[in-house]
């Protein structure tokens, strides 16, 4: 681009052309301060719950249950000889996983309130939030491995 001369200061921004925008180093430095981000976030959301924790196991669990009552009941869909309630979960994880992290992270792009006061990388909102839904999905897929661990016993 051209720039044109008119005695005024000006800057001129351009892409990066490779991730080495990322800063890996920078995301280093300040690790701390992107795990007590992460840390809000996870106590944020499930403060605001009555079953805490406990409802990230709870919600996917029920609708695995919704999806055993129609498709495999009522829709009589196969599952290949795999207990149905396993076999919807586990098409549940990614999904849940995908999608929530989709919303999580479209809210946690708009700057947070103290993001304009300090001098703040914009990039860590989205990062703490995307930890914070990675979190949630450990016990859901404590949940996954304990029932299919569970079933696998049963069948000896």
């Amino acid at each position: 681009m051209k720039a044109i001369n008119t005695g005024i200061p000006h800057l001129i921004i351009e892409p990066t052309r490779s991730w080495v925008a990322l800063n890996l180093r920078d995301l280093w430095q300040y690790r701390e301060l992107l795990y007590f981000l992460t840390w809000r976030d996870v106590r944020v959301r499930y403060k605001q719950t009555a079953l805490g924790a406990g409802w990230a196991v709870f919600q996917p669990l029920l609708t695995m249950l919704i999806f055993t009552i129609f498709f495999g009941r009522l829709a009589k869909i196969p599952s290949d000889n795999i207990p149905y309630p396993l076999f919807a979960y586990a098409g549940l994880m990614p999904w849940t996983f995908f999608s929530s992290s989709l919303r999580i992270l479209s809210s946690a792009a708009e700057l947070p309130f103290f993001a304009m006061r300090v001098l703040f990388r914009p990039h860590y909102s989205v990062e703490s939030a995307a930890g914070g839904n990675a979190f949630s999905h450990v016990f859901r897929d404590a949940a996954f491995t304990i029932g299919s661990w569970l079933k696998s016993q049963g069948r000896r």
